[in-house]
């Protein structure tokens, strides 16, 4: 990159390896302490009779990450900014990519889901897991937890994974492999709520995630593979739900 002059800019400042993953650990555990505060907050409202029912599993999970999400990413552009030289766009690249682009790498988002769905189908295990249904019986509100885990859990999770994590990892000795195998598993750790299956399932997942975002050279990439992967996971969930009650 060069500046008006047309000399040579300096590359912008980075967390080293160390740090980042040090960070990144931070942020996490700030995840999930929001998380935790904003179930409590819904049963303090609860107790005070703000809410008639008591909060079900749905609804804490949807306030979660309408709570979390937001606050994870401002925390995340904070300690980028902490770096000398380093702007939010150039640290998490936030670039614009061409339609053409974008629709591919959702087209192989499409491929990865309906290979492990299948694979699943012959293993005969079931498409939605049983936490996911039960979170969607105790939702309380759907368009909460539509929202929260439509929009607000993939927008965090993917700045802080495929965003600063990524960021620092893949300008590090590790280079893009390892940017891209180590922000796969530190996210699908985070998902260990699941069975084995589901969780190496995600694994795979963060890896074409981490490749879509080498490659396209933007975060706006697997930020929108995440979305649309999470909006078909809950078409089916509500399918799911409600199949029963539209046969009958």
């Amino acid at each position: 990159m060069c500046d008006e002059n047309g000399r040579l800019s300096p590359a912008p400042a980075l967390w080293g390896f160390g740090p980042t993953v040090g960070l990144t650990l931070v942020l996490i555990l700030a995840l999930l302490s929001l998380q935790v505060v904003a179930a409590a907050g819904l049963f303090l409202l609860h107790y005070a009779r703000l809410i008639p029912n008591r909060p079900g599993e749905g609804l804490m999970m949807a306030a979660a990450a309408v709570v979390s999400a937001p606050a994870i990413v401002f925390l995340s552009f904070g300690l980028a900014r902490l770096r000398k030289g380093a702007t939010i766009r150039e640290y998490f690249n936030l670039e614009a990519v061409s339609a053409g682009r974008m629709l591919a790498w959702i087209g192989a988002g499409f491929a990865l889901m309906a290979g492990t769905d299948f694979f699943g189908y012959v293993l005969h295990r079931p498409v939605v897991p049983d936490v996911m249904i039960e979170a969607y019986r105790t939702a309380g509100w759907l368009p909460l937890l539509w929202l929260g885990v439509i929009l607000f859990a993939p927008v965090g999770e993917e700045v802080v994974f495929r965003g600063f994590m990524f960021k620092g990892v893949e300008a590090s000795r590790f280079g893009p492999a390892g940017a891209i195998l180590l922000s796969a598993l530190a996210w699908s750790l985070l998902h260990l709520e699941y069975d084995a299956f589901d969780v190496a399932t995600i694994f795979m997942c963060g890896l074409l995630l981490g490749l879509a975002r080498h490659r396209s050279r933007s975060l706006y990439v697997p930020v929108a593979m995440h979305v649309v992967w999470n909006l078909v996971a809950t078409l089916e969930l509500a399918w799911k739900v409600n199949a029963p009650s539209l046969t009958m």
